[in-house]
């Protein structure tokens, strides 16, 4: 659980340099930050998943 916690941390922060390095101009949105955007969902949901996972067992 603790690795899931890091990556999603690291993902968050990671997340918020690429944003302040985007234009604020964009008409659209960069693939890169769509992916890495997908990547925290995922990572969010699978914290959530071990959560649910610890708290039955």
């Amino acid at each position: 659980m603790t690795f899931c916690l890091s990556l999603f941390v690291a993902l968050a922060v990671f997340m918020s340099i690429v944003n302040g390095s985007l234009p604020e101009s964009s008409d659209e949105v960069s693939k890169f930050g769509v992916y890495i955007c997908l990547q925290l969902i995922d990572f969010g949901l699978s914290t959530i998943a071990t959560v649910v996972s610890l708290k039955c067992f």
